[in-house]
């Protein structure tokens, strides 16, 4: 299976990391359903059957939620569940990369990077002239890369990116993070340090 992860573009500018077609990535991976993350961006969106189970609770849960852990194919995904889970589950949502915590001992997934797609977000000038985020999903565009950049804040995608300029009239791109598909070898022992 290879799992389309989300990487915020916060995570790679903060340590000024890329991220190449053919290097293996080593992280801890968490999944938001569907349902939380209003106007998500299709792309981001993949369907997941695994083997949930329930963890004890630690300082990172979210409040009214429960922790559990999803064993897919080869990955570990962290998961707030909206209720106690235990055994088999198909859900849909976003799996994304998570530098920051894990519970103590969780896995990291490693795998190899199958594809990278820079995730560019249309802006517009709001009434006060400052630049505003457009409502995500009907704003997203993609552009296929073998190793992802670091762009600057007003910088727009590589040369030769396929859009119609029509198509965003007087909005402006915005570099909001890269989709990565990684192929998990297995999950590997954590310290529960930052990977």
């Amino acid at each position: 299976m290879v799992l389309t992860v989300w990487v915020a573009e916060w995570v790679l500018d903060e340590d000024r990391r890329t991220l190449r077609v053919g290097e293996t990535l080593t992280e801890w991976l968490t999944f938001t359903d569907v349902e939380r993350l209003p106007r998500v961006p299709p792309e981001c969106v993949q369907s997941i059957r695994g083997v949930a189970r329930a963890l004890p609770r630690w300082p990172g849960t979210e409040d009214g939620h429960h922790p559990a852990s999803i064993s897919v194919d080869g990955a570990t995904l962290y998961w707030d569940a909206p209720r106690p889970v235990d055994g088999p589950v198909e859900i849909t949502g976003v799996v994304s990369l998570n530098n920051i915590d894990a519970p103590d001992g969780f896995p990291v997934t490693r795998g190899a990077i199958r594809r990278v797609r820079m995730e560019w977000q249309a802006t517009g000038t709001g009434t006060d002239g400052k630049r505003v985020s457009l409502p995500p999903g009907a704003s997203s565009h993609y552009e296929d890369v073998p190793v992802s950049y670091l762009p600057g804040y007003d910088d727009g995608p590589g040369p030769g990116f396929p859009l119609d300029p029509a198509a965003i009239s007087a909005q402006a791109l915005r570099w909001s993070g890269c989709l990565v598909d990684v192929e998990p070898d297995a999950p590997v022992a954590s310290t529960g340090e930052t990977p």
